[in-house]
């Protein structure tokens, strides 16, 4: 790659690089939290991530901008460290919904969280 500035000027190509993340085997998060779903906007899907500090009674759902849940993405327990869950933009009946904004909520041990995401088709 190569940049360019404002006067014209291009740089020399720069070499590649490759970055990996991940969390280390074992390592448990210190707190609970709700990350910004990725990709987002999304078109199909997405994937919602988020920590628990200690095993949970966990709910994600899904809300269309009335406030109408739309679909529960997972409800249940779960054993403490870092989760991520797959929306496909559907309902509970599996039918596609349509493009548009959406909120998706986590309730964990009283802890509750939500964030914004939206849809193109």
């Amino acid at each position: 790659m190569t940049a360019v500035d404002v006067s014209g000027n291009e740089s020399d190509p720069s070499n590649a690089a490759m970055v990996t993340l991940g969390v280390e085997e074992g390592v448990i998060p210190m707190e609970f939290a709700l990350l910004q779903n990725y990709p987002n906007p999304f078109n199909p899907s997405t994937q919602i991530m988020y920590t628990l500090p200690n095993t949970s009674a966990v709910e994600i759902v899904i809300y269309d901008m009335l406030g109408s849940k739309v679909r529960t993405l997972f409800s249940g327990s779960q054993d403490a460290g870092y989760k991520n869950v797959l929306w496909n933009a559907t309902n509970e009946k599996g039918d596609p919904v349509s493009a548009g904004m959406y909120i998706y909520t986590i309730e964990a041990n009283g802890f509750f969280a939500s964030k914004k995401m939206i849809l193109l088709k």
